[in-house]
C-alpha cells in the first residue's frame, strides 16, 4: 500500500491545497511517496538502449517535428541516474536543486547531475531543450578527455549549476543542437559517435562560458585537486554502504592520512567531514521529500542503529531529524 501526502509551495502554478493534515513546504503542493522517484533516460519503444536524448519543453513539443516532449514530470521532487542539461530560450519559473532555489532567467542553462534532487516550476512557458546523457556515452572512447565531474557546473562542490547566454551565445548553442537533433532524427549507425562529438563541444563550450562568469572557478589540474574530486565521485557512488574512510582511501591507493590532508587543502574539510555530510544531505533529502520514518532512513543508510543516526544527525545540524522536518515545514508553509 503507498501513502501519499503533500507539499505546497505557495505561488507556484498547477497546484492545489490539499486535504486537512496534508505537509506544507512553500507553497504548491506535490505527492510525498515512501521513496524519492529516480528516472533513468527514457527508452523509445522503437529503439534498442540509448544513453542519449533530446526533449523540446511540452509547451513547444507540438511544434517541433519528429520530438516528443519529456516524458518525465520535473515539476515534482525527483532525481535520476543520468547527467541533464536544461537549455532555456524563453520563459520564467524556479529551479530547485538540493535546498537551494535558483531563479530561471532566459536565455541560459542549468546543470544537473546524476542522484540530485531537483524540481522545475514554471511561471511563463518554457521553449529550449532538455538533453539527458549517460555516463557511458561521454565514457565511451573518451581516450583522454576528463570526467564530466571535472567540469565546473558538474563538480560535486558546484555552488552555481547555472549560465547565463548572451545572444551571441545563444545562437551558438541553437546551432549545437539544432545539428544534434538532425543527427538523433537520422539513426545512423554512426550517430552515437557525432552526437557525442556535438555534446563534447557543447560542454567544452559551456565551460569556457562558466569560467568567464565565474573568474574563480578557473582549471586546476593539480594532482590534489584530481584525487579530492575522484573521492568525492567514490562517495558518491558508496556512501550508502560505506561509512568508513579507510574504504575510500585504499579505493585510492593512499592512507586515510594522506587523504584526510588532501581534502582539508584543497575543500577545507577532513575526508571523514565529507563523507558524512554526504549521508547526511542524503537525510535530509528523505525528510524532506519522502515520507519515510526516521528509523527508515537510519536502516536505508545503513546506520546499525537508528538512535546513533539521530545523535550524530542532531550534532551536525543542531536539531533531531524529526524537528529537522518540522522546521523545514515551518520555514516555507505561508
Amino acid at each position: 500500500m503507498r501513502l501519499f501526502s503533500y507539499i505546497y509551495f505557495p505561488g507556484w502554478p498547477g497546484t492545489r491545497r490539499p486535504a486537512f493534515g496534508a505537509r506544507t513546504i512553500s507553497g504548491a503542493y506535490l505527492p510525498m511517496t515512501h521513496h524519492i522517484p529516480t528516472y533513468e533516460i527514457p527508452q523509445p519503444s522503437w529503439a534498442q538502449a540509448v544513453d542519449f536524448q533530446i526533449y523540446p519543453f511540452k509547451s513547444q513539443a507540438a511544434l517541433e517535428e519528429g520530438l516528443s516532449a519529456m516524458p518525465i514530470k520535473t515539476d515534482i521532487p525527483h532525481r535520476h541516474n543520468f547527467f541533464e542539461i536544461f537549455v532555456f530560450f524563453q520563459g520564467k519559473g524556479m529551479h530547485m536543486i538540493d535546498f537551494q532555489t535558483y531563479p530561471v532567467a532566459s536565455p541560459s542553462i542549468h546543470f544537473i547531475s546524476p542522484g540530485q534532487v531537483h524540481l522545475l516550476s514554471s511561471q511563463l512557458p518554457f521553449h529550449g531543450y532538455v538533453l539527458a546523457f549517460s555516463q557511458q556515452l561521454w565514457d565511451h572512447k573518451r581516450s583522454g578527455d576528463r570526467a564530466l565531474s571535472h567540469l565546473p557546473f558538474f563538480s560535486p562542490f558546484c555552488q552555481q549549476p547555472f549560465i547565463d547566454l548572451t545572444a551571441e551565445n545563444q545562437a551558438y548553442i541553437e546551432r549545437v543542437l539544432q545539428n544534434i537533433r538532425i543527427d538523433q532524427l537520422q539513426a545512423h549507425p554512426s550517430s552515437r559517435e557525432i552526437t557525442r562529438s556535438y555534446l563534447k563541444a557543447l560542454l567544452l563550450y559551456c565551460e569556457r562560458l562558466y569560467e568567464q562568469q565565474s573568474p574563480d572557478s578557473g582549471r586546476d589540474e593539480d594532482r590534489s585537486v584530481a584525487l579530492a574530486a575522484h573521492y568525492q565521485s567514490l562517495i558518491e557512488q558508496h556512501f550508502i554502504l560505506q561509512h568508513q574512510v579507510k574504504f575510500y582511501a585504499d579505493a585510492l591507493h593512499i592512507s586515510p592520512d594522506h587523504l584526510n590532508r588532501v581534502c582539508k587543502q584543497v575543500l577545507g574539510q577532513k575526508a571523514g567531514e565529507l563523507l558524512l555530510n554526504r549521508i547526511l544531505l542524503e537525510a535530509k533529502r528523505l525528510l524532506l521529500y519522502s515520507a519515510m520514518t526516521q528509523k527508515e532512513i537510519a536502516y536505508h543508510l545503513h546506520f546499525k542503529d537508528p538512535s546513533y543516526f539521530c545523535r550524530i544527525f542532531k550534532r551536525k545540524n543542531g536539531c533531531s531529524p524529526l524537528s529537522f522536518r518540522q522546521q523545514m515545514q515551518e520555514k516555507y508553509h505561508r
